[in-house]
């Protein structure tokens, strides 16, 4: 159901209010606040899983197999990091919506 135009007008009046009194709470709720959460995740996670591999090979190149395991663990916490992002119910929903959306518009 689509807003009248007096009504659109009112929410973006509110959402302004709000912004102004307290930016951080509008941030968080806005549609990008989930997300860049997640993209902090995903970095963090590729970072992790890129020093692993470092380490890795690192520790192949002097014949340090402790270091190897070490490398290897690090590796699949960054995996594991970088990936869970993708169990959150927020991102689920997002992708409910953006499939939904598309559905709509197609017909």
């Amino acid at each position: 159901m689509a807003l009248s135009n007096r009504e659109q007008k009112l929410l973006g009046e509110i959402e302004h209010e709000l912004a102004v009194d307290d930016p951080r709470l509008a941030a968080r709720l806005s549609p990008q606040g989930p997300r860049r959460r997640l993209v902090h995740f995903v970095l963090a996670g590729l970072l992790v899983l890129g020093l692993g591999v470092v380490v890795t090979a690192f520790s192949l190149n002097r014949d340090l197999v402790p270091l190897g395991g070490a490398g290897f663990a690090l590796s699949v916490a960054g995996a594991y990091i970088a990936m869970w992002p993708l169990s959150l119910p927020v991102f689920r929903h997002a992708q409910r919506h953006q499939g939904s959306d598309s559905r709509q518009q197609s017909s």
